[in-house]
């Protein structure tokens, strides 16, 4: 019995320690701690290259020496502007109940906080294909 008394000691203890460290806490209130829920701002940028790659978004031409990887170092700078234009859509999706989010954060304004609010793949997906946005990567 020590040793199950020493183990959850050990649980309750890290648990503790994950949840007041400022980068990780919320990882503990996120299904499969964030796994497969990226956050608005993560979520904003795999839609945005998305639509690149499906030719949706104009006006950023690749170089020539691109290998064709969605992770290219110039890919989401070129992209920056509608990856926050973007990241505002997904928040009101969320605010209004289009998107569920798996877990929400707000600052004192109520405004979402886009790092601490969390999205699941499979309903990021479904809303895209409301939205009629195809999917030219495999993710």
């Amino acid at each position: 019995m020590e040793n199950g008394q020493d183990r959850t000691a050990v649980v309750s203890n890290l648990q503790a320690r994950i949840e007041n460290t400022p980068d990780n806490g919320d990882l503990v209130r996120i299904p499969h701690f964030g796994i497969s829920n990226p956050n608005i701002k993560e979520a904003a940028e795999l839609v945005v290259v998305d639509m690149w790659f499906s030719g949706e978004i104009e006006g950023v031409n690749e170089p020539e020496d691109f290998d064709g990887s969605a992770c290219a170092p110039w890919l989401k700078p070129a992209l920056a502007d509608a990856i926050t234009a973007f990241e505002a859509r997904l928040s009101s999706a969320i605010d209004s109940g289009r998107l569920k989010a798996s877990a929400i954060r707000r600052d004192l304004d109520d405004r979402l906080i886009p790092e601490k609010t969390h999205v699941s793949y499979d309903h990021l997906v479904e809303w895209m294909d409301e939205w009629g946005l195809a999917r030219a990567i495999t993710w």
